[in-house]
C-alpha cells in the first residue's frame, strides 16, 4: 500500500510524506538533501523505495521545512526544526507499529540526521549518500548562492525556483555537530561517496571512527543521477541489499 498525505506536527503545521507500508518489523526513514524534495534527485528515493516494496520493506520519505510541498510559515525553517522534525517522524513510525528503523540520509539530510544521533541512536543502520558529516557548516560553507532579506534566507538554484529559510537558519547549522553524532553511533553505518564530489568533502568520512563501510565511487555529489550513468543504479542496488540484510 502507498499512501501520500501530511502528518499534523503542531497546530496547522504539517509534514507531507510518501508512506509504503510492509512487515512491520523494519522500516526506513529517508531524509533528503538541500534543495531537494521526499523523491531526491534522479527519484532516486523514490526507486529505492519502490525496490524495497517489493521485498515487503515499509519506507517512508518527507519534504523537510520550506522544501517540496511543505510550505511552512517561516518561523519553523530553522536548522533545529529539520532535526526535530526527523525525531517526529522516528516517533511515528514507531506508534506505527515498527520495531527496527533504518536511517537513510543524502547529504545534508544525512547532517541531520547525525545530530539527531546525539540524542537519540537506537537505529538498526544507518546510511548516508554524499553526506556532509562534518560538524558545523564544513566544507558546505560558500556553496550555495544566497541573500539575507530582513529574517529571510534566501538560496538560489539552477535546478529549482528559490529556498526561503529562517534567518536563524545558518547560525543553528554552524553548531551542528553532526560529526560527533556518526562518531557516538554504535550500530552499523554504511557511506557512498563521489570522489568528484564538489558540494561535499568526499574525505569527511575519514574522521568517523565508529563502524562504518565506506564505498567510493568517479562521480559528482548526485552520483551522475541527471546522466547517463549505471553509478546511481549501482547505489541503489548496494544500498537495497543491505537493508535487506536487516531484516
Amino acid at each position: 500500500m502507498l499512501m501520500e498525505g501530511s502528518i499534523l506536527r503542531h497546530q496547522r503545521e504539517t509534514i507531507p510524506y510518501i508512506y509504503q507500508d510492509g512487515d512491520k518489523d523494519l522500516i526506513v526513514i529517508m531524509c533528503h538533501g538541500f534543495g531537494s524534495d521526499k523523491n531526491e534527485v534522479g527519484d532516486m528515493f523514490k526507486r529505492t523505495a519502490d525496490v524495497l516494496y517489493t521485498h515487503n520493506i515499509a519506507t517512508i520519505r518527507y519534504d523537510q521545512v520550506g522544501h517540496g510541498d511543505n510550505d511552512c510559515e517561516l518561523v519553523y525553517r530553522t536548522y533545529q526544526r529539520q532535526v526535530d522534525d526527523l525525531k517526529f517522524i522516528c516517533d511515528y513510525t514507531k506508534k506505527l507499529g515498527y520495531q527496527k528503523i533504518i536511517l537513510l540520509g543524502f547529504s545534508l539530510g544525512a547532517k541531520v540526521i547525525g545530530d539527531l544521533l546525539n540524542d537519540e541512536n537506537d537505529f538498526k543502520m544507518i546510511i548516508s549518500w554524499s553526506g556532509a558529516i562534518e560538524n558545523g557548516l564544513g566544507s558546505l560553507k560558500g556553496k550555495h548562492r544566497y541573500d539575507v532579506q530582513d529574517d529571510k534566507l534566501i538560496f538560489y538554484f539552477d535546478f529549482r525556483s528559490p529556498l526561503v529559510l529562517s534567518s536563524c537558519w545558518s547560525q543553528e547549522i554552524s553548531q551542528s555537530r553532526a560529526l560527533d553524532g556518526y562518531n557516538a553511533y554504535d550500530g552499523k553505518i554504511l557511506a557512498f561517496r563521489g570522489l568528484k564530489d564538489t558540494i561535499v568533502d568526499p574525505d569527511c568520512l575519514k574522521s568517523i571512527t565508529s563502524d562504518i563501510k565506506i564505498i567510493s565511487y568517479e562521480s559528482d555529489h548526485i552520483f551522475d543521477a541527471l546522466n547517463d550513468s549505471d553509478i546511481a543504479d549501482e547505489v541503489i542496488k548496494i544500498t537495497v541489499k543491505a537493508i535487506i540484510e536487516q531484516k
